[in-house]
């Protein structure tokens, strides 16, 4: 009932489809082993579930509006849907990889590796550790080897449950149920420890009904009085408190300290950083590396400290993170984190030079990672290494030649050095693919067009900046209201102060607001 009501809860579609093929089976099972009444009333049940599955998928436009989260996602299910896409792209990858490394695969927990090397911005995902199915994941981590390994375990369960069958119906049918209930989620999820503890168990409960014995009474009293028996339930419960100390106490106190950290990053970032330093062990190591650097940004785009304070946060951070990457060379996350606080936060070229040589590694691990790009590029820039800025822009060009969105950062580049050329990089750019939703592109593109005085085809995509920011777009409702106006646009420009000065009233105090509210009312006067 626990789980029924988490199902409801989370609308986990993997495991609400594997759920209700479960029932569906187990009411088979029944239907097949039952006579008289109880069939006839099995089968009517069976016929309802098959005409009410038929109306659901042909009602599932209208059921995407249904205010039940379970059924608006399960009528949500299509190839259309961004985390289907999503998935079926990521499943690509561990295929291709899998064919790269058939026989032993590329090792256990190494998925991530794969994905950040096929990594490209058709992915809504930025990281993915798994490939959000079991059976891929056993080919991907250990081969063909590991993944007939795991599948004999599923036979053998199977099997078992179908010898069982004839001794105890009941089990076999509700086991059997449940086992391909979850076979069927194990497509779309992944396992973790205490899932495979579930599925260890039984394993061993199978084997032993499978192998109980009429008299186990009888021999469960023999076997109490040998030595060997005590000393197997002590050695069981010391490796029992070992496994709640490692596997629950431990990761109990990693999540709080992480927990203490993020909470505490303003009102008192002397806790924050300790609390995070506490969890500077390979416990818990990336997960509090990767907290720890958005608690650092939090501190300074948004805290009121001292410069001083943020110096020794920024410092604690890029610890955690060098030892971090220290620990596990493969992982791209930490090398752009670190990159991105170096190069935002530099103590001196040392740090830049450092930053750079982060970035080029964590370009290598993912080619295809516009973010990576985009930090080394802009640290060129900033150091006045345009040379390297246009190479990483254009090898970045060739890996992705489809991908927009390096084009419209090219052409800004080129604008006042080469016209003709940025304006080539731009027109292809904007017709290709790239993250409308992404607060650089679309600055980018505003920068461009605006320095063209291309003000009518800017327009939309300040809109777009604008409905993407939500409270924290006055700036560029501003903008937006002066690029009506050169439009002549006066009607526009008076609605988007209109709204400005009902949102955010301050920003209207600014100097070039005032400008623009004199001159619209000049419009308005004239009117009248």
């Amino acid at each position: 009932m626990l789980n029924l009501f988490t199902l409801f809860l989370t609308a986990t579609r993997g495991a609400i489809l594997g759920f209700l093929v479960g029932v569906f089976l187990y009411l088979v099972f029944v239907g097949i082993y039952s006579r008289g009444r109880t069939r006839v009333a099995v089968v009517g049940i069976l016929l309802l579930i098959v005409l009410g599955t038929a109306g659901f998928i042909t009602q599932s436009n209208a059921l995407k509006q249904s205010r039940i989260e379970p059924v608006q996602r399960l009528a949500s299910i299509s190839l259309s849907d961004p985390n289907v896409s999503n998935r079926l792209l990521v499943w690509g990858f561990a295929w291709d990889t899998f064919k790269e490394n058939p026989v032993l695969g590329i090792g256990s927990d190494n998925f991530y590796v794969a994905y950040n090397k096929r990594f490209t911005p058709k992915a809504t995902e930025d990281w993915f550790d798994r490939a959000h199915n079991i059976y891929l994941d056993q080919l991907v981590q250990s081969g063909i080897i590991g993944f007939i390994a795991y599948m004999a375990l599923w036979f053998y369960l199977l099997f078992s449950l179908f010898t069982l069958r004839k001794k105890d119906r009941d089990l076999a049918m509700i086991f059997g149920s449940m086992l391909i209930a979850y076979g069927i989620h194990n497509v779309f999820v992944f396992d973790t420890l205490s899932s495979l503890f579930l599925f260890v168990f039984i394993i061993a409960f199978v084997t032993y009904k499978k192998t109980e014995q009429d008299d186990i009474g009888s021999i469960q009293g023999k076997r109490l009085q040998e030595p060997w028996y005590f000393l197997t339930v002590i050695g069981l419960v010391v490796g029992g408190l070992l496994v709640l100390y490692y596997l629950v106490i431990l990761p109990f106190s990693a999540n709080r300290n992480i927990f203490i950290g993020y909470r505490y990053v303003i009102a008192d970032s002397e806790r924050s950083s300790q609390s995070f330093l506490k969890n500077n062990t390979r416990l818990g190591a990336a997960e509090t590396a990767h907290q720890i650097n958005s608690a650092a940004q939090i501190l300074i785009d948004e805290g009121d400290t001292s410069s001083q304070i943020e110096n020794r946060y920024v410092a604690v951070t890029r610890n955690i993170l060098e030892q971090a990457v220290a620990k596990n060379k493969f992982d791209v996350r930490n090398r752009l984190y670190l990159g991105q606080l170096l190069s935002l936060n530099p103590n001196g070229q040392d740090d830049l030079d450092r930053a750079e040589e982060i970035l080029l590694e964590a370009i290598k691990l993912s080619p295809g990672r516009p973010e990576v790009n985009y930090l080394l590029f802009n640290l060129y820039l900033a150091q006045q290494d345009q040379g390297n800025a246009v190479i990483i822009l254009e090898m970045f060009i060739k890996e992705l030649p489809w991908f927009g969105e390096p084009k419209l950062h090219f052409a800004n580049t080129l604008k006042a050095t080469n016209p003709e050329q940025a304006a080539r990089y731009f027109e292809e750019g904007i017709t290709q693919e790239y993250r409308t939703g992404d607060k650089g592109v679309l600055l980018a593109i505003i920068e461009y067009l605006l320095y063209q005085e291309d003000y009518e085809r800017v327009v939309p995509f300040y809109q777009r900046l604008i409905n993407n920011n939500g409270v924290n777009s006055s700036a560029y409702k501003l903008d937006l209201a002066k690029i009506y106006f050169l439009l002549e646009d006066f009607d526009a420009s008076i609605r988007v102060v209109a709204d400005l000065n009902e949102t955010d009233p301050v920003v209207l105090q600014q100097d070039e607001a005032q400008t623009l509210m004199s001159e619209l009312q000049q419009y308005t006067e004239a009117l009248e």
